[in-house]
C-alpha cells in the first residue's frame, strides 16, 4: 500500500486493498503456493515501549532454499517477568521431565550411541 497515496493500492499477491482484506486473504492461502511471485525485502520495525516484537524462524516453507521468519508484535505485560524470573520458573515446572531426559541422555552415552559434537559440521 502506498504512503503518499490517498487510495490504497492492490496488493501484488492478494489483490487486496486493506489490512482485513489481506488477513482475509493469508488465512486461506500459503506462502508455499506462490513463492515464486515473491522477492527478498528490507524493512524496519518500530516497536512501542509497552509491546515487544518476537521473532520466529527461519521456518521452511516447502522449498530447500527458502527460509521465511515470522513477526508478531505482542503487547506486554507491565509486571511482566524478567528472562530470569521466567527461566527460573520453566526450569522448575519442568524439572522431572529435565532429569527424566538427562538419564536417557546419560545411558545411551553409557550405550556408546553418542558421539563427539564438532561445531564445524553443525
Amino acid at each position: 500500500m502506498s504512503e503518499n497515496d490517498e487510495t490504497p493500492r492492490e496488493t501484488s499477491i492478494s489483490k487486496s486493498r486493506s489490512p482485513e482484506q489481506i488477513g482475509d486473504y493469508w488465512d486461506t492461502h500459503s506462502v508455499a503456493d506462490v513463492w515464486d511471485q515473491t522477492h527478498d525485502v528490507e524493512f524496519e520495525v518500530r516497536v512501542p515501549r509497552d509491546r515487544s516484537l518476537r521473532v520466529y524462524g527461519p521456518h521452511s516453507v516447502n522449498r530447500e532454499d527458502a527460509d521465511v521468519f515470522v513477526l508478531e508484535v505482542i503487547e506486554e505485560d507491565p509486571v511482566d517477568e524478567t528472562d530470569e524470573e521466567r527461566w527460573d520458573k520453566a526450569f522448575a515446572d519442568s524439572a522431572d521431565k529435565l532429569a527424566e531426559l538427562a538419564d536417557q541422555a546419560l545411558a545411551e552415552h553409557r550405550e556408546g550411541k553418542t558421539q563427539p559434537l564438532d561445531p564445524d559440521k553443525l
